[in-house]
């Protein structure tokens, strides 16, 4: 989904340089949750430090991704079938589908999390 011409008058308004190296350069938006074009979800930095930014944090989550899908697939193997391979009763089904749901809603707010502290720690080596 593409910023409306209006958020993006506002944005170039509002910042004029990259939030990391302070450069006028090539400035961008970096969405801080993927999809939302809201002027308070957008941080701007210039194409260079945009790239990096997605090159380390890329990597964070795919790594997350990966090991949640290989404990879900793991989880699925042993809790969906029992010992005769029957599948499960739809309600038990159901409240495993709901605490997996509830896990990768964690993982989302961790991510989050994680994603504000890499970026203190990058300011951090900015300032210094």
């Amino acid at each position: 989904m593409a910023m409306s011409p209006q958020t993006k008058q506002i944005l170039k308004d509002k910042y004029k340089t990259c939030r990391l190296c302070r450069t006028k350069e090539n400035l961008q938006f970096h969405h801080i949750l993927p999809g939302i074009n809201h002027v308070n979800n957008m941080l701007p930095l210039c194409g260079a430090c945009h790239r990096k930014y997605h090159d380390v944090w890329d990597n964070i989550v795919k790594e997350r991704v990966a090991k949640g899908i290989a404990a879900f697939k793991k989880d699925v193997s042993k809790k969906y079938v029992d010992e005769d391979t029957k599948p499960l009763p739809v309600k038990q089904i159901t409240n495993r589908e709901q605490i997996l749901s509830n896990k990768f809603a964690d993982l989302k707010k961790e991510l989050i999390v994680r994603q504000n502290n890499f970026e203190k720690k990058i300011m951090e080596c900015i300032k210094k």
